[in-house]
C-alpha cells in the first residue's frame, strides 16, 4: 500500500486564500544537515496530516502544498525537525 500523506489550501472562488492568517513559514532540517524553506503553508493543513508534537515516523513521504500550489515531497525518516515560523513542530523520535 502506498499511501502519501498530502497537504493542501483552500482557495475561494476568486481563487484567493480565504485564510491568510492561517499561513506559516514551514523549515525542514534533515539528519544530514540539509535544511528546506517552505513559505505561505496553511498551519492547519499541516496539522491534519501530521499534528503538532506527534511522534509520527512513516516510510511514506510528507507531501506538503502551500498557497503557490508548491509541492514539497519529503520522507520523514530523513527529518531531524520541522519548525513553523521557527517553533518546533515535529521532532524525529529517532
Amino acid at each position: 500500500m502506498n499511501q502519501e500523506a498530502a497537504v493542501s489550501v483552500e482557495l475561494d472562488e476568486a481563487g484567493s486564500l480565504s485564510a491568510a492568517k492561517d499561513l506559516a513559514s514551514v523549515t525542514i532540517r534533515t539528519h544530514g544537515g540539509d535544511e528546506y524553506a517552505f513559505p505561505a503553508m496553511s498551519k492547519s493543513a499541516l496539522g491534519t496530516v501530521l499534528p503538532k508534537g506527534s511522534n509520527r515516523l512513516s516510510e511514506q513521504p510528507l507531501t506538503l502544498v502551500n498557497a503557490s500550489t508548491t509541492i514539497l515531497m519529503i520522507p520523514l525518516r530523513i527529518c531531524k525537525v520541522i519548525l513553523v515560523d521557527g517553533e518546533e513542530w515535529w521532532a524525529s523520535p529517532a
